[in-house]
């Protein structure tokens, strides 16, 4: 029974949580990272600002949270790719592909990817532990 319940509560926090990042997404291709502000997301997402701290203690970890997500998948794939090439050499040219495609197949990364060298650097952090365990 209390299974159940922290079940439903968990199903409950990732749907408010994927609530408040799709807003983030929407109101950062439209505005941009910097001019959108955190009531924006909220009022969008239609939610209280208590809620949206529960979730993330500020907007630049809003951010990362949305770059963390598309990154998962790239990486993903990037593993599947991984696991059928013979030498190194294949496998960063096709992690160099898998990335710059992905990211290039979102408005929104291609958006922010542009105007913020924050997310550039984030971005390649990733890329670059990605190379480590690679090499």
């Amino acid at each position: 029974m209390a299974s159940n319940r922290v079940d439903r509560n968990k199903e409950l926090r990732d749907k408010r949580r994927a609530e408040i990042l799709g807003s983030a997404e929407k109101l950062f291709l439209v505005k941009g990272f910097e001019k959108t502000t955190i009531r924006q997301v909220v009022a969008d997402a239609k939610t209280s600002i208590g809620n949206f701290y529960f979730y993330f203690p500020n907007k630049r970890a809003l951010l990362e949270a949305l770059i963390e997500e598309l990154m998962v998948g790239i990486r993903s794939e990037i593993d599947t790719i991984y696991a059928t090439l013979p030498t190194a050499t294949m496998k960063l040219a096709a992690t160099s592909y898998v990335l710059i495609y992905k990211l290039t197949q979102s408005p929104l990364y291609v958006n922010l990817f542009q105007g913020n060298p924050d997310v550039r650097l984030y971005v390649t952090s990733y890329y670059r532990e990605g190379l480590k365990r690679l090499l």
